[in-house]
């Protein structure tokens, strides 16, 4: 179950403590604003390190009360690589950090497809939703769960594994339907943060938009 969200997580802290920890505190403040100091520290970073076909979100999905950097890159999505990229950073000693990565094909038969939803959940906390696997001619392996970022063990937090279709034989139209409604029903009172146009089983939220910070 954890292995499939665990999957594409990769902590990078540790080759850059050294420079955080030289670094100083200030960018590193939040506070609510359109313009705090967070919000201008992530959007430089964003504009210097990504050129094109990008979106840029800021919400705590660590739960340390410091809203992290979310940049989906779409750069990659076209020959040859055909790869979609979701990149979560978060600000440590007045350095953005980059704290993991997400990355799925376009194409199903490439092992799946990108989605990030966000949930919301108080305390100006925000969880993250994702399909995690795929179904090639009917069978495989698929799921839809919900978890954060322990930014203090640098590992996935899985709140709830909602359902899990895994099938070496073509799964039945029941137990498809089945699965379709409870994502559809687990997703109320999301958000999207990106979806592939063609990789989406469920009703797709409406975009998180008054988190987006910088697009390209």
């Amino acid at each position: 179950m954890k292995r499939l969200v665990k999957k594409w997580m990769s902590v990078l802290l540790a080759g850059t403590m050294l420079l955080c920890m030289t670094a100083g505190l200030t960018g590193c403040e939040g506070g609510g604003g359109a313009e705090d100091p967070l919000t201008v520290t992530y959007r430089n970073f964003v504009q210097q390190n990504f050129s094109h076909d990008y979106i840029a979100f800021k919400a705590d999905v660590t739960h340390d009360g410091v809203d992290d950097l979310i940049v989906i890159d779409k750069s990659h999505e076209e020959d040859p690589d055909y790869i979609t990229y979701g990149h979560i950073y978060t600000c440590y000693y007045g350095t953005v950090v980059r704290l993991a990565t997400k990355s799925d094909a376009t194409v199903h038969s490439g092992g799946g497809q990108f989605s990030w939803v966000i949930r919301p959940v108080g305390n100006g906390y925000y969880n993250l939703i994702s399909e995690e696997g795929t179904l090639y001619q009917g069978s495989g392996d698929i799921g839809l769960y919900e978890y954060y970022i322990d930014v203090d063990t640098q590992k996935i937090h899985l709140v709830k594994e909602y359902d899990r279709v895994k099938t070496k034989t073509p799964v039945s139209d029941a137990r498809w339907e089945q699965y379709l409604s409870i994502g559809n029903r687990a997703l109320q009172g999301t958000y999207s943060l990106y979806i592939y146009q063609s990789g989406w089983d469920f009703n797709e939220p409406p975009l998180a938009a008054s988190l987006v910070i910088a697009r390209g």
